[in-house]
């Protein structure tokens, strides 16, 4: 199974540099996605934020969070717990991390459960690699 973070779905629900790939590769991949409901909140202030800055008007931001909602109904949510948040605050305290706190929860939810991550950002992706989770798709 593969977790998509925010970043990859972001990217697919919006008009992106590279929403055409990942919308590509998300539909090779459909029965394999996960996500979690921390991707929905995340999803949500992004958007949001777009809106904000005008770089989404009102009718692209509720043709976002319909894909969102659209997407969502037909994949597996893992579940977030307060172990994930306590390991992800573990690894964020770690010397040398570079990772946010949303960035570090996403490894967690994906690592405990056995999965490959999915995501754009370049921190992320890197940390992976330290922390035993495999990049299906990256920056």
């Amino acid at each position: 199974m593969i977790y998509c973070d925010t970043s990859v779905l972001v990217a697919a629900l919006t008009n992106e540099p590279r929403t055409a790939e990942i919308q590509r590769w998300l539909r090779a991949r459909e029965r394999d996605l996960v996500v979690s409901r921390w991707v929905g909140t995340e999803f949500a202030s992004a958007v949001a934020l777009k809106r904000r800055t005008g770089a989404l008007d009102s009718a692209a931001t509720d043709a976002a969070l319909a894909g969102w909602r659209n997407f969502v109904s037909g994949i597996v949510m893992e579940p977030v717990e307060q172990h994930h948040f306590d390991a992800a605050s573990a690894i964020i305290v770690a010397p040398k991390t570079i990772l946010r706190g949303g960035d570090a929860l996403h490894l967690v939810i994906a690592r405990n459960a056995g999965h490959e991550l999915a995501t754009f950002d370049h921190q992320l992706a890197t940390a992976c690699a330290t922390h035993g989770v495999t990049v299906a798709f990256g920056p």
